[in-house]
């Protein structure tokens, strides 16, 4: 503090006692914000990129009457996996080495967590995370806080995900923590993955996405690595494997990204590989389809089912997605989005032909509330895991896929959102609505 020789006003607040990471933190962000409305803040033992306050200060404008946004971090965690072809992407997880945020949202932090108990009873983060190792994992995390365990961030990602609140993530690392090891606060050897990172620049003008909506795929990648298994993964971080037949049931359950999650890059089969291209080509990741595709075809030139796909995502012509676009733009807003879905209530959905009525089977009347209600609160990600929950069953259900492609349009994907209206129309062929989104 006594080097800083620029122009600025500089004001101290030091404690007389040690307080320990929970209380010190806390206290001396109240007091931060009872004289700012938005700050930028920097943990001990840790290096900021010089272009991280520039990015910090955008952000904080940008986003500063914006309530689904929590706070900026300029911490990223992927390892050089999920690259974005904006400046960032948003998050669920609270990484505070170098972060930035407003009064509004430090006013809902809570110390005592007090509607803990209440979502812990209700088995909220069951729903949250339908995964049984990550709802134990922060279960602990939670309850070890609660309890009165000395730190305060795991209780501002509690906040933040009891707000349904998102972080802001750049795309290369801005922060890089030095202060791993004997003497610091940061003596776990687990973490040496991500001590001293390097730091890459962020490039101005910012691109912003075109919308607000968790980056999936990333934070599936930084669950495996950072949380709930990240001390099987965080001294080598590599892709983890997986069993042939544990590939078919993720793929089989729609289950996409963990599909690429779970293909070793250094020793892909043509089965593997197969299987990587199509969910990338239903999460909408065309180029990286047509490569996995091409990488199939080099070693196994007569691979059929290979050289059929590649043709099909070759000849999806930008017209095609282009439409797409264009309706996810339409749809976008929530009066729009609500209006469709209420016009695919189950008593009004049109009854398929022929021999395959009575195998159909429909969206009950509580299945579809939850959908809307979901929708409704722009909770894709839930509505998302309703839909390929009532898939996997194997039952053909009329408007599933049509929802399907809704949230796949909700979470930039139009690739993937295209095939699954070609799957509604398989099935389903006198649905003239989804024919005309196709053709208008």
């Amino acid at each position: 503090m006594e080097q800083i020789d620029w122009d600025c006003e500089v004001f101290r607040n030091y404690s007389e006692v040690n307080l320990g990471c929970r209380k010190r933190v806390i206290t001396g962000l109240d007091w931060v914000f009872e004289q700012v409305e938005e700050a930028i803040i920097l943990e001990d033992d840790c290096l900021p990129h010089p272009t991280f306050f520039r990015y910090c200060q955008e952000l904080l404008e940008k986003y500063r009457n914006d309530t689904r946004i929590m706070m900026i971090s300029g911490d990223n965690f992927q390892f050089g996996r999920n690259k974005t072809e904006y400046s960032y992407y948003f998050s669920r997880y609270t990484y505070v080495w170098g972060w930035a945020t407003w009064k509004r949202s430090w006013s809902l932090f809570d110390e005592s967590m007090q509607t803990w108990p209440e979502l812990r009873d209700q088995r909220w983060l069951e729903h949250l995370f339908c995964n049984q190792q990550i709802e134990t994992y922060w279960y602990n995390k939670f309850q070890g806080v609660y309890e009165g365990f000395n730190t305060w961030d795991y209780i501002w990602q509690f906040i933040s995900l009891s707000h349904h609140g998102l972080t802001i993530l750049p795309k290369v690392n801005l922060i890089s923590n030095i202060g791993f090891g004997s003497g610091t606060n940061s003596k776990n050897i687990h973490y040496s993955s991500v001590s001293n990172m390097s730091l890459v620049p962020m490039d101005f003008p910012l691109n912003h996405p075109m919308i607000v909506i968790q980056h999936i795929l990333a934070d599936n990648f930084t669950e495996m690595t950072l949380f709930s298994q990240g001390s099987q993964h965080l001294m080598n971080v590599q892709k983890p494997k997986a069993s042939a037949q544990n590939l078919v049931d993720l793929f089989n359950n729609d289950k996409y990204e963990l599909v690429q999650d779970y293909i070793d890059a250094d020793s892909q089969t043509p089965s593997t590989l197969y299987l990587k291209a199509i969910a990338e080509a239903r999460l909408g990741l065309l180029n990286d389809a047509q490569q996995s595709l091409q990488r199939l075809l080099n070693n196994s030139p007569f691979h059929i089912k290979a050289q059929q796909l590649l043709k099909e995502i070759n000849e999806l012509s930008e017209i095609e997605v282009d439409q797409m676009i264009d309706f996810r733009h339409k749809i976008k807003s929530r009066k729009s989005l609500i209006s469709e879905l209420q016009g695919l209530s189950p008593g009004a959905l049109t009854s398929p032909s022929g021999e395959i009525t009575a195998q159909v089977d429909h969206l009950d009347r509580s299945e579809f509330q939850t959908v809307l209600q979901a929708f409704e609160s722009d909770r894709i990600r839930d509505a998302f895991v309703i839909l390929n929950e009532k898939k996997a069953k194997k039952a053909l259900t009329q408007g599933i896929d049509y929802l399907r492609s809704i949230c796949f349009l909700r979470m930039g994907q139009p690739a993937a959102a295209i095939q699954s209206l070609y799957e509604e129309l398989r099935y389903f062929s006198n649905t003239t609505k989804l024919r005309n989104y196709l053709s208008t």
